[in-house]
């Protein structure tokens, strides 16, 4: 559920050995409507939803960004934006949205590690094997935005809220209980130790 908005591509891969019925249910809704099993049902709907959400992304971007292509980019606006040359793919990282395991997949895709499953966590966030958008020039930033495959992958917002409590704050951290924990307590509640 946390992934509801992957693309049907990626759903397709998940369920690969799956991958001729899920096309025929795909492309022949009219057909598998009456008749199709709760997966039939199912993919549709995901299908609907899907087409439902490029029209509002594309109405969206049309309505507050007219005309984005032809402007230039600044750096900071695709500080977020890693780069897979090799593969000719853009990954827009949303924080608690998978983002650990994307790009472990974007380090295997260019040949960094064999397996996601080699890869630690401080190691996918904090090497220097993925590069970030931001560090090319202009023109690199633009060609890139214009041919490269381009994903962003979300998550419910209140999922990512308490993944993120949980995650930062449920366990020790010597990082985020001094700089954020204490800040946040001492704002509700007097005389904290």
């Amino acid at each position: 559920r946390s992934f509801i908005t992957v693309t049907a591509a990626i759903l397709a891969l998940c369920y690969k050995h799956r991958m001729k019925h899920i096309q025929q249910v795909l492309t022949c809704p009219a057909e598998n409507a009456s008749s199709g099993t709760d997966e039939d049902r199912h993919l549709q709907q995901l299908t609907r939803t899907q087409e439902f959400r490029r029209h509002l992304l594309a109405d969206v971007c049309a309505k507050y960004q007219p005309g984005i292509i032809q402007r230039r980019v600044s750096q900071q606006q695709v500080s977020r934006v890693y780069v897979e040359d090799r593969s000719r793919l853009l990954y827009c990282e949303v924080p608690k949205a998978g983002c650990s395991n994307w790009k472990r997949v974007l380090m295997v895709l260019g040949g960094s590690a064999t397996s996601i499953r080699d890869i630690p966590h401080d190691a996918a966030h904090y090497s220097n094997h993925l590069r970030r958008l931001e560090s090319y020039d202009h023109a690199s930033i633009a060609e890139r935005l214009r041919s490269y495959t381009k994903v962003l992958f979300i998550r419910e917002p209140f999922e990512r809220l308490v993944s993120a409590f949980r995650d930062k704050f449920e366990s020790p951290n010597s990082y985020y209980h001094p700089v954020f924990g204490r800040p946040i307590i001492s704002r509700y509640r007097t005389n904290v130790t």
